[in-house]
C-alpha cells in the first residue's frame, strides 16, 4: 500500500520482505533513526575554509551537529572504526597538502556508535589531491551494497535514514537526483530480498532540492516494485 501526503511524502510497504520505504522532504540529521552518511575514500573531515570538506555538505552538517568543535573526537572514532580495514594506498604530504593521507577501498563502511544511534559512514567517492571528489555509478552501487551489508550485520533491524547520496559531493553526473534516488531504492530492495536489512528505510530529500523530484513519478515507481 502506498500512502501519499500531498507533495511532500510517499510511503510504500512491501510484503517480501516485510519492509517500509518512505521518501520525504526534511532534515536527515533530525531523524530518530540510524543514519547513512557519505564520506570519501580518505575519510577526510577538515571543513576549515571549505577546501577539503564543505561545511554545507551532509557530511559537514553531520560533523557540526554531532561533533561540534570536537573534530579530534570524530577523527579518533573513525580511526577506531577503521583500525582493521584494508588501506589501499597512502598519499604523501607533498602530493596532498591538507587532510588525511590513507586511502581505503570504495565501499568501506566505518560505523560510529553514538548515544542512541549508529552512524554508517560510507566511502563512496575518491578524494583527489586537488580536493575534488569523484565517483561514478559503479562506485555508488558498490558502496550502497557494502552499506546494506554493514546495516544487516550491525543495525539490529532498526530504522535507517539516508539522503540522496551522490548528488553533490561526489558529482555522479551520469544520473540526475531522481535517478539516484531510484538507484538507492533498487539497491536496497535487491539486498533486502536476499536477506532483510532493516524493516524501515527513509530517504530524506533536502528542501532546497525538493523541486528536482516528481513525487507522483516516485509514487508510481514504488508501486512497480
Amino acid at each position: 500500500m502506498v500512502k501519499v501526503a500531498p507533495g511532500e511524502h510517499v510511503e510504500h510497504s512491501i510484503s517480501h520482505p516485510d519492509v517500509t520505504i518512505s521518501i520525504s522532504k526534511g532534515d536527515l540529521l533530525a531523524r530518530d533513526s540510524q543514519l547513512i552518511i557519505g564520506f570519501t575514500d580518505t575519510f577526510d573531515t577538515d571543513t576549515a575554509d571549505g577546501v577539503v570538506i564543505s561545511p554545507s555538505s551532509v557530511q559537514g552538517q553531520f560533523q557540526n551537529r554531532f561533533y561540534p568543535h570536537l573534530l579530534s573526537n570524530l577523527d579518533a572514532d573513525l580511526s577506531a572504526a577503521l583500525e582493521h580495514r584494508e588501506i589501499t594506498s597512502c598519499e604523501t604530504r607533498e602530493n596532498k597538502s591538507r587532510g588525511k593521507l590513507a586511502r581505503y577501498p570504495i565501499g568501506t563502511v566505518a560505523i560510529l556508535n553514538l548515544p542512541g544511534k549508529r552512524i554508517f559512514c560510507v566511502a563512496y567517492g575518491r578524494m583527489g589531491n586537488d580536493y575534488i571528489v569523484k565517483s561514478n555509478v559503479d562506485d555508488l552501487w558498490k558502496s550502497l551494497s557494502r552499506t546494506w551489508e554493514a546495516i544487516r550485520q550491525h543495525g539490529n533491524l532498526q530504522p535507517v535514514a539516508i539522503s540522496v547520496i551522490g548528488s553533490e559531493m561526489a558529482r555522479v553526473t551520469a544520473l540526475n537526483r531522481e535517478s539516484l534516488l531510484k538507484m538507492i531504492i533498487l539497491s536496497f530492495i535487491a539486498h533486502s530480498r536476499e536477506r532483510i536489512v532493516t524493516k524501515s528505510l527513509h530517504v530524506v530529500i533536502h528542501p532546497n532540492d525538493f523541486t528536482d523530484f516528481d513525487m507522483l513519478e516516485i509514487r508510481a515507481f514504488l508501486r512497480s516494485l
